[in-house]
């Protein structure tokens, strides 16, 4: 049941999601003067919006998933809410910056897209971002024999390709490996 695995996801997101968004953000964020309003579209349990919240003075977090913002985490500066029918209910031009923190694989769609312009003051910055983390050095380290990897459509290198794009400006692209230790 689609409710079920919700619950669970939004279980695992918010207990084990790595808090990799700070590091990729300030990749693209790197002078710290706080931007007025953030948007974090695909928000899930709110790590990301936390993070954006470094760097802007308050921020939305967005999510389909009532489960997720069910489970979502607390922090002062963010305030979450369910997402209908990919309508953003917010006023044209309220945002300055917008992020797909791992999300843009599900969210990508027109409308979305046109939402996300919409909803954007001039020169808002949208920053599409995702991650993998890769568990083969850590089983080497710990000598556990790798299971079967599960073959995945999923696409972490997702962007706005084939969708109508004359509005927005692309920037840059960054690919780059993080080591954590």
């Amino acid at each position: 049941m689609i409710e079920d695995y919700d619950q669970i996801t939004a279980f695992h997101y918010a207990s084990y999601r790595p808090l990799l968004h700070t590091k990729i953000l300030e990749s693209y964020l790197p002078n710290h003067e706080k931007i007025e309003l953030g948007l974090d579209i695909g928000c899930g349990t709110g790590q990301s919006a936390i993070s954006l919240s470094a760097f802007c003075k308050k921020v939305i977090g967005v999510d389909p998933s009532q489960e997720m913002i069910q489970k979502s985490i607390e922090h002062p500066s963010v305030t979450y809410q369910t997402m209908k029918n990919n309508v953003l209910d917010f006023n044209d031009d309220s945002f300055d910056i917008i992020t797909f923190a791992g999300s843009l694989f599900y969210a990508k769609s027109q409308e979305i897209l046109d939402e996300s312009i919409r909803v954007s003051k001039t020169n808002t910055r949208v920053i599409a971002y995702d991650f993998e983390i890769l568990l083969s050095p850590i089983f080497k380290l710990l000598g556990v024999i790798e299971e079967a990897h599960i073959a995945s459509n999923y696409n972490h290198e997702e962007n706005f390709t084939g969708l109508q794009t004359a509005a927005i400006t692309f920037m840059s692209n960054i690919n780059k490996l993080l080591t954590l230790k």
